[in-house]
């Protein structure tokens, strides 16, 4: 696949000082590669990769956050966001630990700063997923210049960002443009394998259910021709 081969390229080159976009229509299993081709490939070559998703998301800060997070706590999932969050939101429903919280926050806020200039990013790749996802409200030339200059600029991080970029110059219009300019100079297009992406699917889901995998290789032919038709292989 030559998307492959170029965004292997682009993680094996050293220094580099730009973010990738991989760019493919809703539905072409865009995440489905990045996450069973691309992060194994990112470790393969001693990278720690870190994936986040867009979706939903409100505020720069939590992007940040995510990707701390995913850093200081790699290979602790539970210690995540999906754990502290909740309990930061307990606490603070506590009339009594209102002030603490407010004076931890201020702490925490400062010491996320420092963290984030502090840590080095260069062995790091990041997978940034569903740009186009995100509410037009979020100004994205502002986090597009938060991400270059948090780990790009300063420590060379590997970005790749996942996006359909046609919702996404729909939506930021020339304010995305200008800043993609500085920021992603390679725009890689997505063109999967079908039959690789359903062989992989079934490989994955499948293999403690016989039947259901012979009935998919015996109509492999099938199902990419009905998945084609659907208009899910455009790029």
């Amino acid at each position: 696949m030559i998307c492959e081969e170029t965004l292997r390229q682009y993680l094996e080159t050293p220094k580099t000082d730009y973010a990738v976009l991989l760019n493919g229509r809703w539905g072409s299993g865009k995440t489905y590669f990045v996450r069973n081709s691309m992060i194994p490939l990112a470790k393969e070559l001693g990278l720690t990769p870190i994936y986040i998703s867009l979706y939903g998301i409100q505020d720069i800060n939590t992007v940040t956050r995510q990707i701390l997070y995913s850093k200081l706590f790699a290979g602790q999932q539970w210690l995540g966001p999906a754990f502290i969050e909740p309990v930061i939101e307990l606490i603070g429903a506590i009339p009594r630990a209102e002030k603490m919280l407010k004076a931890a926050g201020r702490a925490g806020g400062f010491f996320k700063q420092k963290t984030l200039e502090e840590l080095n990013w260069s062995r790091n790749a990041l997978f940034v997923d569903d740009l186009e996802r995100m509410p037009e409200s979020v100004d994205i030339n502002e986090l597009l210049g938060t991400i270059y200059s948090l780990f790009i600029d300063p420590d060379g991080a590997k970005v790749v960002f996942i996006a359909n970029e046609e919702e996404v110059q729909s939506k930021w219009q020339t304010n995305y443009l200008r800043m993609r300019e500085k920021v992603i100079r390679r725009i890689v297009s997505f063109s999967p394998d079908l039959r690789q992406v359903v062989e992989s699917i079934v490989s994955d889901h499948c293999s403690n259910k016989p039947e259901l995998m012979t009935f998919v290789q015996e109509h492999i032919d099938m199902l990419v021709g009905i998945y084609t038709k659907s208009g899910h292989n455009e790029s």
